[in-house]
């Protein structure tokens, strides 16, 4: 009996067209698309001539294994719109190479100026801290199609006058931006931002498009905040300070998580130091909008003003809540007086509708509730 091979579909005799060469190419570039990384898809042109040159058409460029070192030739070679990027992503990987030199600013410049070129939908950069150092000055360019930015770029950014951003709707920042106040109304249908902990000491924002802010700042203080926004529903903040000076003008606020951590003696009543403040007004699994207010005891004597502590948790009402939750933590100090001054507080009496002592003595946690009359 003769034996005869059986031939895979996809192998073909040497020299002939396989499987692959025949494919269009809107096949191949679904196929390129599911890599998730421009430079593996770039590495699959040794698979057969028809792959080469195809990646620059992915309307997705994401780069997260090239070396900065690279990356201006790789934009370089990516295809200018038509067709458009729908995202533009490079992440530098978080590793020093030998021999190679730290990037300065005219160098991610230029590689700013190039990612601006391919006029994307998104632009995601992320540059790791010690890759660029905290002293570079950047150059924000013009991406007038944007919708969505993150920069993730350890660094001062600087946004030239008369740089426009119409269609941006998200931006999220872990840099230092200066100027804020100023860049805000460049972005007319700017709907969330999101600012990270290098972002500023200082917050001011007017936007009459915001509608959710979130801001990380547990890596440095923050004296100063300021937001006007009259259609602004989710806030999240989170900040340390020693004796913040706080404004918010949000009449539209549905969902507030509301953090200040105060450093170390710096809100005195009596022998309690305050700690922190939390306002949560989201209702999750029955709960209620709450105030959650921290008090730690030190066996050192201290003087306060009631005053400036009455001034102190006012600051941070800044949206309605019916749960008073005390947090004292004591070694066996009395704690009436504090909580007869809080409970004289014309404010907390009146949104009030619950309190709850969270008693932390030695290790011990004792919990008791109160509903006032």
């Amino acid at each position: 009996m003769e034996l005869r091979s059986r031939r895979c579909p996809s192998e073909q005799p040497s020299g002939g067209p396989d499987c692959i060469s025949v494919l269009p190419d809107d096949l191949l570039l679904l196929i390129l698309a599911r890599l998730g990384c421009a430079g593996a898809a770039a590495r699959t042109g040794v698979l057969s001539r028809r792959w080469r040159g195809l990646w620059p058409r992915l309307r997705q460029i994401v780069f997260r294994d090239v070396p900065y070192a690279s990356l201006e030739a790789a934009l370089g070679g990516v295809s200018r719109p038509p067709p458009p990027v729908s995202l533009l992503e490079f992440r530098v990987p978080d590793k020093r190479l030998p021999g190679h030199r730290r990037p300065d600013s005219a160098g991610i410049n230029s590689l700013l100026l190039a990612a601006a070129g391919l006029e994307p939908e998104a632009l995601v950069v992320a540059l790791p801290s010690h890759l660029i150092g905290c002293t570079l000055v950047l150059d924000l360019p013009y991406f007038h199609r944007a919708a969505s930015i993150v920069l993730d770029i350890c660094s001062i950014l600087s946004v030239p006058a008369g740089v426009e951003f119409p269609a941006l709707e998200t931006l999220s920042l872990s840099c230092f931006l200066p100027d804020l106040d100023s860049f805000i109304p460049c972005c007319p249908r700017l709907r969330t931002l999101r600012l990270g902990s290098l972002f500023l000491g200082v917050l001011r924002l007017n936007s009459v498009s915001l509608q959710e802010l979130v801001v990380d700042r547990e890596a440095g203080l923050t004296d100063h905040i300021s937001i006007v926004a009259p259609v602004l529903r989710q806030l999240t903040m989170s900040f340390i300070s020693s004796n913040p000076s706080i404004s918010v003008s949000a009449p539209m606020l549905e969902k507030v998580s509301w953090r200040c951590c105060y450093t170390d003696g710096s809100i005195v009543f009596g022998v309690w130091l305050l700690e922190e403040v939390l306002l949560r007004t989201t209702e999750t699994l029955g709960q209620l909008p709450s105030l959650h207010i921290h008090f730690g005891a030190s066996s050192s004597i201290f003087h306060g003003e009631v005053d400036t502590l009455t001034q102190e948790i006012e600051k941070h009402m800044i949206a309605e809540f019916s749960v008073l939750e005390l947090h004292l933590k004591t070694s066996g100090h009395v704690f009436g007086a504090l909580t007869i001054h809080l409970l004289g507080m014309n404010r907390l009496c009146t949104a009030m509708q619950k309190i709850k002592v969270i008693l932390q003595r030695s290790a011990v946690i004792f919990c008791s509730d109160y509903i006032p009359q």
